[in-house]
């Protein structure tokens, strides 16, 4: 797996004061004086689901790029319909390459 992206894991932070906002940001080898900010979200109703999802965002990738290379490895052909499952699972991966 070639990652480009900053590293997990990924925590969200809130911000409340003016303007209101959300922060996902990664701590290099969890020290705060190594902070990187991977995104930024404005003040929504969707704000912290968003804000979850992405930040959750590494961990599935490794987990779907591992759980994928498991399942071919484990079946000699793989059971009718997890064909179709390991199918999106490409096209997930795919969009986040670069």
């Amino acid at each position: 797996m070639n990652t480009q992206h900053t590293p997990g894991p990924w925590h969200v932070e809130s911000h409340p004061y003016p303007p209101a906002r959300t922060l996902i940001v990664h701590e290099q080898l969890g020290d705060p004086q190594l902070r990187t900010c991977v995104a930024e979200l404005d003040a929504s109703t969707e704000r912290d689901a968003n804000a979850r999802l992405i930040a959750a965002a590494p961990d599935l990738h490794r987990c779907l790029y591992h759980l994928e290379a498991e399942v071919r490895l484990a079946f000699d052909t793989v059971p009718p319909g997890v064909d179709a499952w390991l199918a999106e699972s490409r096209v997930a991966l795919e969009k986040a390459a670069p």
